[in-house]
């Protein structure tokens, strides 16, 4: 039999939206050797190649592609019946699938997952960090947390608050000066980014929508808001942070904020969701549990709520 279990079913899927043997494995979890050994298995089941292998790349035959529509087909009935299951249950059960982009995550998810997996035994949580833009189509998650534009597609959208990023400098350090954004100028300054290939210049946007562009000196470029903290306090550099990495430091007087109401960044962050047609309740309990706390967690690190309301592509 070419396609022994679902095993079999999830390699082939994963196959045949372009991974590599060794990135299918790692999202099956399994060691690309062992992948690598089931596919071959596969194809001496059949007697025909399923794929074709390069260092680089993998191209589906024709053998290949009536075996993944066979599998694609498999996998959906396997959910649909998860789904009627859970349905008729009406509780809560199964793993439910997340992405959020790194640094919301690693700030603010810890202390929300561990609230819900304690709220909801039978439900498992897969909680993905990642900057790049998901498709939960595609790549089978239920519920992405985004940042910024949620390009929402078929998805339905969530608003719980925003995020924002001003400029901040350490106070064991500084003299205490107040900065105008001209005194910034040319100054070096620590910048959240993920690189160094930017033009030198910073802009800063008012409350009224003003906005002002400077050039300044990036000293430390990193995507890290651990790291820009520390440098902060421990030299003279003024860096750019998110504001729910800060309030600790705010309120202990260790950090001030430069130029302010002036901020660098602001965005509004959004739960994003396929239908809620025959959604799972698994997905649906994710959904209701984490709105509540991600607003607050987003207020208490000085952000401000925007309203909150569901819309539609």
């Amino acid at each position: 039999m070419l396609i022994s279990d679902m095993t079999d079913v999830r390699i082939l899927v994963e196959l045949a939206r372009g991974y590599s043997f060794a990135e299918a494995g790692r999202r099956i979890g399994l060691p690309a050797a062992t992948l690598s050994r089931r596919v071959a298995r596969m194809e001496g089941d059949a007697g025909l190649r399923l794929f074709e292998r390069s260092t680089r790349h993998v191209t589906i035959t024709e053998a290949g592609r009536i075996a993944i529509d066979h599998a694609t087909q498999i996998l959906n009935e396997a959910k649909a019946v998860d789904h009627s299951l859970e349905a008729m249950r009406g509780v809560p059960a199964g793993r439910v699938r997340v992405t959020a982009p790194i640094i919301l995550g690693q700030t603010l998810m810890g202390p929300i997952a561990a609230q819900y997996i304690a709220k909801f035994p039978l439900c498992d949580l897969t909680l993905t960090l990642e900057n790049r833009r998901v498709d939960l189509f595609e790549e089978n998650y239920d519920v992405a947390i985004r940042v910024g534009d949620p390009g929402l597609g078929d998805l339905t959208k969530r608003t719980v608050g925003e995020v924002e990023s001003a400029l901040y400098r350490g106070v064991r350090k500084s003299d205490h000066r107040p900065l105008s954004i001209d005194d910034l100028e040319g100054l070096p300054i620590g910048l959240l980014r993920s690189n160094d290939l930017s033009e030198s210049m910073l802009t800063l946007s008012a409350p009224d929508r003003k906005a002002r562009t400077i050039p300044i000196r990036p000293r430390l470029v990193s995507l890290s808001p651990p790291i820009l903290l520390e440098a902060a306090l421990q030299s003279d550099l003024i860096v750019m942070l998110p504001r729910m990495n800060v309030r600790k430091e705010l309120e202990s007087g260790r950090l001030e904020r430069v130029c302010a109401p002036w901020v660098t960044h602001n965005a509004p962050v959004n739960i994003l969701f396929k239908s809620r047609h025959l959604m799972r309740p698994a997905v649906r309990s994710f959904i209701d549990f984490v709105t509540e706390p991600l607003m607050t967690a987003l207020v208490e690190s000085g952000e401000d709520v925007i309203s909150l309301g569901e819309s539609h592509s």
